[in-house]
């Protein structure tokens, strides 16, 4: 089979995605027929001169899209011109290169892996379904309509209900940090926020300075944009900020994205001496800081360092919080407190993006916090997550094999674990799912596909007896891989293998 293949290795389009749209060119235009045979991935690779997962990674949107189809010892096969309509449009012919983009392979493969409903769920970023606050919530839903009636379901302002802005910033004081209700927008999850950001601030090529390693949903937000990526390692005590000092040096970038505490995923608090270094290097070299605060609220131990908005003089740090880490997912209600020139930018953009959050769920919160019910809800919380990391933590002590190694975590969802050596997260994902255990392999935490052998295992979501479970079977997962690969006399690969 003759493939007219050109790989462009300047352009900005990753490899894997320039080949599967040549591949589908020649599916749609009838040069591939169905049932014709692709070459083999490590054939492939070694014609063109990239690496095998370059390939894996193509053939795996090919099959996402319906046009191949790959079968164990027949190979891979056409099977069609996929999301051809009767009258022969495809959309694959006026989908954008940012369409594209916004796919993960990594990540889709993760979730497609996990789709399974019987797991030892320790893959999630999700509270404990069990401590949703629904009775108080539906009483504050029923007052809430019966008091305001129609008024309720009317529009509002892009930057969110003037009371409820006023209880968010009464709740952000719970972090010493002060913001006023002008300087506060209400979101649809902080997920709006972070594609807010990016849209008023990346052009494509734009450099992004991220911790190494970060929240995924991060990284796929500003790589849409077409950020280009700079991870700054963690330790003990958060960001490495020498090193970032190092970078800005030599690199001016547009954004400093960072969740300084209960880091997702590594669970690490940034200390206080680095966030003080963080802000001046962010003032002195006049770089705005995006803070994710998603799960300040939940300490388990001592207090933590205040946020770095509260530490900020310049108005050079946005703050960016949500309500899905410390009530439930499902609301969808965060909020970002900007400095006073940028709130009506922000409140503009999120206006053409949806008019406005949800005005029912908006008066509702309201109410709750006014109420007092979240500080209620949160300490009820803390306790069983306690509970539930101790769980995590003690199992490991008893059952992990020698190599690996995990931390303590004062707060947050997550604990960060690495494997001995070079064994791979990702084969050892393939392995346990096999064996109804989840996690997150480390990864796709990284900007640059680092953390081979590092995995996040959240401990809010499953019940603590299911948690014991999960941790033993996974150990006993990790001591097979290692008898297999001292059998063969090898170990895992470092290079980050997408899950098949």
């Amino acid at each position: 089979m003759n493939l007219n293949i050109e790989l462009d290795r300047q352009a900005k389009k990753p490899l894997y995605l320039q080949l599967s749209e040549q591949i589908t060119r020649e599916i749609l235009s009838g040069s591939l027929k169905e049932g014709a045979r692709l070459p083999a991935e490590r054939k492939l690779a070694g014609l063109l001169g990239v690496n095998r997962s370059t390939v894996i990674n193509a053939y795996r949107e090919l099959e996402a899209g319906g046009y191949i189809v790959s079968h164990v010892g027949r190979g891979t096969e056409v099977v069609g011109r996929a999301g051809e309509k009767t009258d022969g449009f495809s959309w694959n012919e006026v989908l954008s290169g940012q369409g594209e983009s916004l796919i993960n392979p990594y990540s889709t493969a993760m979730s497609e892996l996990l789709r399974q409903r019987d797991l030892v769920a320790m893959d999630s970023g999700i509270a404990d379904p069990e401590l949703y606050p629904f009775r108080d919530l539906a009483q504050i839903f029923r007052e809430v309509l019966s008091a305001e009636g129609k008024t309720v379901l009317q529009h509002n302002c892009p930057q969110g209900l003037t009371s409820l802005r006023e209880s968010l910033a009464e709740l952000i004081s719970l972090r010493d940090c002060e913001a006023s209700p002008e300087n506060l927008i209400v979101l649809n999850g902080s997920q709006q926020g972070l594609d807010l950001i990016a849209r008023l601030l990346l052009e494509p090529g734009d450099a992004v300075i991220t911790e190494q390693p970060t929240f995924l949903g991060a990284i796929d937000i500003f790589r849409s944009y077409g950020a280009k990526l700079i991870g700054i390692p963690l330790d003990g005590e958060g960001m490495m900020v020498d090193r970032l000092e190092r970078v800005l040096s030599r690199v001016r970038p547009k954004l400093i994205y960072t969740i300084p505490t209960f880091q997702n995923p590594s669970g690490v608090t940034m200390s206080i001496e680095r966030r003080r270094h963080l802000i001046d290097l962010a003032c002195r070299y006049r770089v705005p800081v995006l803070e994710d605060d998603a799960y300040g609220l939940l300490n388990y131990g001592s207090p933590t360092p205040p946020p770095l908005a509260s530490m900020d003089k310049s108005g050079i740090v946005i703050y960016l919080c949500t309500l899905s880490k410390i009530l439930c997912p499902g609301l969808r209600l965060g909020w970002m407190a900007v400095p006073p020139e940028f709130a009506r930018i922000v409140s503009a953009a999120k206006q053409l993006t949806d008019l406005h959050t949800n005005n029912l769920l908006q008066r509702a919160i309201d109410l709750y916090l006014r109420k007092g019910l979240l500080q209620q809800h949160l300490e009820g919380v803390k306790q069983t997550y306690i509970l539930k990391r101790d769980t995590m933590l003690k199992t490991f002590e008893e059952y992990a094999p020698g190599g690996v190694s995990w931390n303590r975590p004062e707060g947050g969802f997550y604990i960060w674990a690495s494997l001995p050596g070079a064994m791979s997260s990702v084969n050892l994902l393939q392995e346990a799912v096999k064996k109804k255990v989840s996690f997150v392999a480390g990864p796709v935490f990284y900007p640059n596909g680092e953390g081979a052998n590092m995995l996040r295992l959240n401990f809010t979501h499953a019940p603590a007896g299911a948690i014991k479970h999960g941790i033993k079977t996974l150990c006993v997962v990790i001591r097979e891989l290692q008898e297999r690969n001292s059998r063969a006399g090898t170990v895992s690969r470092r290079e980050f293998i997408p899950i098949v």
